[in-house]
């Protein structure tokens, strides 16, 4: 899944992950049946980040909609605000 940078979860979605993958492996490979771990541990570990992934998507999706929709006020005020914070903590050169 590709997650916008919108929502700002994409690397720790992916953080999350790699820890998730860690610990299923180790599961399996503590496991006294290695099949039947892989069969039951690898399915569950999918699962869970398909859900935690779709829910990270969507909640960047709906933010890049908001940022990005044309005749709306919203994104107008976000760059107003955005110009205002860079302006007094951005980076001077």
């Amino acid at each position: 899944m590709t997650v916008p940078p919108t929502g700002g979860e994409g690397g720790n979605t992916a953080i999350r992950d790699a820890a998730k993958l860690m610990e299923t492996i180790k599961t399996i490979d503590s496991s006294d049946d290695l099949k039947e771990a892989i069969e039951t541990d690898i399915p569950r570990y999918e699962k869970e980040m398909l859900n935690f992934a779709w829910s990270v998507v969507s909640k960047s999706t709906k933010f890049a909609k908001v940022f990005t929709a044309e005749g709306y006020v919203v994104p107008y005020v976000i760059r107003v605000v955005l110009r205002v914070i860079n302006f007094f903590f951005g980076t001077k050169v």
